[in-house]
């Protein structure tokens, strides 16, 4: 018994018409997509400052707060 072989779906990725296309397999794409997703969460959450409530302060007439004043350093 033969079994068929079964292609995954493609996307066309040409930027216009008329260019040649540029075919991705479609399941590839996703895992990358969300792998690279995931990776730059990890990477935002790595750099994101720590806030402390105990540093806020509230500086008349200043609305601009000095990096010291808004985050432990």
């Amino acid at each position: 018994m033969n079994v068929p072989k079964i292609e995954s779906p493609k996307l066309d990725l040409s930027p216009k018409p008329g260019l040649p296309p540029l075919m991705v397999d479609m399941e590839r794409f996703f895992e990358f997509s969300f792998w690279i997703a995931e990776e730059l969460l990890d990477l935002v959450a790595e750099h994101r400052p720590h806030f402390h409530v105990e540093n806020k302060q509230i500086i008349a007439g200043d609305i601009r707060l000095q990096k010291s004043d808004r985050f432990d350093s």
